[in-house]
């Protein structure tokens, strides 16, 4: 465990202006906590991989669009030019997701605003800014830039389960700065005035207190849709700065931890100092995801039965996230098998592409939302959760209703829908008794939509929310 004072070591060492290495001290002191509560894991990322799903990933973003300001794609290589170099936006090649990158001058989109920075040898792609280091180890270094839509904050860190509670936050940069001061958990240093990229910032210097329970915190806050971002573990600590650009809010973290080397630290800060902005609009379009792969974190689109819309999937995971398939459904499982705990299927009614009614059910063909939800709240082999009520879908007026299964009367996988089984896992191969099932029903144009969720009763609460937060962030295009 750690001794009474190493948290004040800690203070001392984030409240200098410039940190550098830790101090032996405190090395030793977090060695010792983390032989009692197990490494803490890479600190902040949009999502975690073994390697074993690195390849699927880099399938399921590889249909990512080219930035719409960049003129002339990634087509044209440009030499690696110094850390103060302005935005080339003919040159500039667009940041990797994953893996080993040469070095030079590159680009990353965030939500209408383009990010320029100059890296170094030796770093890698990690899904949202750059990485270097042992992956989960405490010599590794990050940078990384997320979404300016930060609508929550964790109030303490070091909750856990249903003691997580979040605190909306408003608009502006000073309202985040002073939401974070406040967290509970977070040794901090400041907020400080700096300028990023030419743009106005608050810089807090922040590293997890010892104190904690948790080897790593949980996300520090939260988008509008409840997605989760930044993370820290024990012994990292982080230059904060979040970034108003022209009213936005830009969230740019660059961490490192105990025992990373003093060259890795000094190039860090060199790329946190290139750093330049665009805040041209229209820069990052939802992904358009290829089936069979894990999704990375953020918005994705697609077309059920002609109706294109777009969702987001959690921008951070302890597992392998989720997985999208072609019928389309996306699934997800926690436990590490290769049997999903919770899905989402959308799907034309009373029929789509890939899609069949169950036959087993009085479904009306015909109707009114209100008619279809009262069918479905009658399902045989059910038991009524939540009755047939008005709720939103995308800013459209849907039915909701949710069941449980008590009895396995339907049709597989889905209960409601019969269709093909998907192809690897974590699939879901049919719906068991326990089983819970909610249903949204919306017309969309000149289509209506069955779109559902399902999820086993091993799912636990934070999957569940993950469900509610997808299907929250439906929007039809």
């Amino acid at each position: 465990m750690t001794t009474p004072q190493t948290d004040e070591i800690l203070r001392s060492w984030i409240a200098t202006r410039d940190p550098g290495p830790a101090p032996a001290t405190l090395r030793a002191s977090v060695e010792r906590a983390t032989r009692d509560t197990g490494p803490a894991p890479r600190a902040r990322r949009r999502w975690r991989f073994s390697l074993a799903v690195a390849a699927a990933v880099i399938v399921a973003v590889g249909g990512i669009a080219l930035i719409a300001y960049l003129d002339a794609g990634r087509t044209k290589v440009a030499s690696p030019p110094s850390p103060i170099a302005s935005p080339s936006i003919s040159s500039d090649r667009v940041l990797p997701d994953l893996g080993a990158i040469e070095a030079g001058r590159y680009v990353t989109a965030v939500r209408g605003m383009g990010v320029h920075l100059t890296v170094p040898d030796g770093w890698s792609g990690n899904g949202g800014g750059v990485s270097r280091g042992s992956y989960g180890a405490a010599d590794q270094a990050n940078v990384t830039v997320s979404s300016p839509e930060v609508s929550y904050v964790v109030a303490d860190v070091c909750a856990t389960g249903s003691d997580v509670v979040l605190a909306p936050i408003g608009p502006g940069v000073d309202a985040l700065a002073n939401a974070v001061s406040a967290q509970k958990g977070l040794l901090i240093s400041g907020p400080t005035d700096v300028r990023i990229g030419g743009y106005p910032a608050k810089r807090l210097t922040v590293s997890l207190s010892t104190s904690c329970d948790r080897s790593v915190a949980h996300p520090l806050w939260a988008d509008q849709a409840r997605v989760f971002g930044y993370s820290m573990g024990r012994g990292q600590i982080a230059n904060v700065y979040l970034v108003d650009v022209n009213g936005d809010r830009l969230v740019v973290t660059s961490d490192y931890g105990v025992d990373a080397p003093t060259d890795v630290i000094a190039q860090l800060r060199a790329i946190a100092a290139s750093i330049t902005i665009d805040p041209r609009p229209g820069a990052e379009p939802a992904r358009t995801p290829e089936p069979g792969g894990w999704l990375a974190g953020g918005p994705h689109s697609i077309v059920v039965d002609g109706v294109p819309l777009s969702f987001n999937v959690p921008s951070l995971a302890t597992d392998s996230g989720w997985n999208l398939y072609r019928t389309p459904e996306i699934t997800k499982d926690t436990g590490g098998s290769q049997d999903a705990e919770a899905m989402i299927y959308w799907t034309a009614y009373p029929e789509g592409r890939y899609d069949k009614r169950c036959t087993e059910f009085d479904l009306p063909d015909r109707g009114s939302l209100a008619d279809l939800a009262s069918a479905v709240s009658r399902a045989p082999g059910t038991t009524l959760i939540t009755a047939p009520e008005n709720a939103t879908i995308g800013g459209r007026h849907a039915e909701h209703v949710v069941v449980q299964v008590l009895e396995d009367k339907g049709c597989d996988p889905k209960y409601f829908f019969t269709s093909e089984l998907p192809g690897g896992g974590p699939g879901w191969w049919e719906t068991k008794v326990d089983s819970t099932i909610s249903v949204w029903l919306v017309d969309v144009d000149k289509a209506r939509l069955f779109i559902a969720a399902a999820w086993k009763p091993s799912a636990r609460d934070e999957l569940i929310q993950e469900v509610q937060d997808i299907v929250a962030s439906i929007r039809f295009e």
